[in-house]
């Protein structure tokens, strides 16, 4: 039977190509489907186990220990973003499954049932999976990037095609001071623009961070951790901008969060505004189905890591979803200091965010020739009209 023909006013790329078997669509995942061959003409057929992207994208993933030896944190003047560029963070209450189970044809793409050959390392139920120590923050890259990024990128493979949008690892070779550039990008095979630091422009950017450098409790802590928490976002902030993406995320061994980043009705962002998921656990999972439970019966499907990441490329591909921004965030040139515009609500800056201490304030004027956001222009911005803004 032919694959489903996605037509959603260009939303989706192409159908996806692989000879698969169709079943009616449900948001709760099926245990997989063993089709018999028709008894005349195909009774030398063996019989097809199917399953469906659903299914693949929320079953369990390797424990990811806590990496053994940190990283001292880059040195002063090293990077060109700071913690205090966060002035507004607000939750992106709509980033769950039930916003994507809404869009008929995306729900349709991931009930549907494909070969189980398609989905490589399928994880059988009672077997057990392997727990991962890395060593450095390099060793967590590696380990982060093997374990999520097939899962994610043979998704938007089956549902957009061989052009579709992928994850993978920054080429850091390319670049000499990599204290603020991101981890990971996303783009398509086809896409050719570039940063002015000579990268790929990524649609999407990922930043990997050890657990306890940078997690979602820091922000409930001391005024230190607070620190530590907002210089994390204003990493992805940095990155984010750079890019000219609207899109980002943070991943550590425990934890992914997604962020998008805050705009106007119109989608013209504001600096310093980030809309961030609920943290989701990296060990969460999809439950072995109960037999005691009816095959109609629902299920709760729960947000993984793996299918989050799937989302934010699906937001990230070149045709916005519907009622979703496009990926693309026009950040124009350094020289027209859209910095300076920022979310005026709340007075302009969060409560609980710290204020900054003046040697730190002396340290951001002297790398980047600004403290806040208000401030002139200054000649280390650079502002030529062909470079894009930071």
């Amino acid at each position: 039977m032919d694959p489903p023909v996605i037509n959603l006013e260009g939303t989706f790329d192409m159908p996806s190509t692989i000879d698969v078997l169709s079943r009616p669509v449900s948001l709760s995942p099926s245990p997989p489907v063993v089709v018999q061959p028709a008894p005349a003409m195909l009774v030398s057929q063996p019989p097809v186990e199917t399953s469906s992207l659903i299914n693949y994208l929320t079953q369990p993933t390797p424990a990811i220990n806590l990496v053994r030896h940190l990283s001292s944190a880059p040195g002063r003047c090293m990077t060109s973003h700071f913690w205090w560029d966060i002035r507004n963070l607000r939750p992106w209450a709509d980033f769950n499954v039930d916003t994507f189970s809404s869009m008929p044809d995306l729900l349709t793409l991931l009930q549907f049932q494909h070969a189980s050959s398609s989905f490589p390392s399928l994880h059988q139920p009672g077997s057990q999976l392997p727990t991962l120590s890395p060593a450095s923050e390099p060793d967590l890259v590696k380990y982060i990037t093997a374990t999520y990024f097939p899962r994610c990128n043979l998704g938007t493979q089956l549902s957009l095609g061989h052009n579709s949008i992928h994850l993978y690892p920054t080429p850091l070779s390319r670049v000499k001071n990599t204290a603020s550039v991101p981890t990971f990008l996303a783009n398509h095979p086809t896409d050719s623009d570039s940063t002015l630091c000579g990268l790929p422009r990524g649609r999407l950017v990922g930043v990997c961070k050890s657990y306890n450098k940078w997690n979602s409790g820091m922000r409930y802590e001391g005024a230190p951790s607070k620190v530590k928490y907002l210089q994390g976002l204003a990493h992805l902030q940095k990155c984010m901008r750079d890019h000219s993406c609207r899109y980002g995320f943070i991943i550590t061994e425990i934890e992914l969060v997604c962020v998008r980043a805050g705009s106007d009705a119109y989608g013209e962002p504001y600096f310093g505004y980030l809309e961030y998921s609920k943290p989701i656990p990296t060990s969460t999972f999809m439950p072995e189905p109960d037999p005691a439970l009816g095959a109609e019966d629902d299920v709760e499907v729960p947000m993984t890591a793996s299918l989050a990441l799937y989302f934010m490329l699906m937001l990230s591909k070149r045709n916005a979803l519907p009622g979703q921004f496009p990926s693309f965030m026009d950040v124009e040139a350094s020289g027209t200091l859209t910095r300076q515009r920022v979310w005026k609500d709340a007075g302009g800056k969060d409560d609980w965010i710290p204020e900054p201490q003046q040697g730190e304030k002396r340290e951001a004027r002297t790398v980047r020739g600004w403290v806040w956001p208000s401030d002139p222009w200054h000649k280390r911005e650079g502002g030529g009209s062909k470079r894009r803004g930071r």
